[in-house]
């Protein structure tokens, strides 16, 4: 996607139908796939109000629990872009708690020696 937008810039156009299908399309990808995906929609998606900001965090929100910590870091990436867009501070405020978890279990994971 990054790829074919660089040879030919605008020749995806992120309409509400486009978006809607990529983010259904995240189940059937491996993590790479899901990675590439959210990176895409967290760089050229644009957010037109809270609503829709709200059902693409529902719709990505799952991915935090992801056992690859890439894309529960690309699906943070998209969140924390549509959190811009919020207006209520209940909202915001539990959007940082669901993000608040993951975070820390992404650190304590770190601690782990790699092997």
């Amino acid at each position: 996607l990054a790829d074919i937008e660089t040879v030919a810039p605008g020749a995806l156009p992120l309409q509400p139908r486009r978006v809607a299908i990529m983010l259904a399309a995240l189940d059937e990808c491996g993590e790479w796939g899901q990675v590439a995906l959210l990176d895409t929609l967290a760089e050229k998606l644009e957010i037109k109000d809270a609503s829709h900001a709200d059902s693409v965090i529902e719709c990505v929100s799952a991915r935090l629990q992801h056992a690859s910590h890439a894309v529960a870091m690309s699906a943070l990436r998209l969140m924390l872009k549509c959190m811009q867009k919020l207006t209520q501070r209940a909202s915001i405020e539990r959007l940082l708690r669901k993000v608040a978890r993951p975070l820390l279990s992404m650190l304590s994971d770190g601690e782990q020696p790699i092997k």
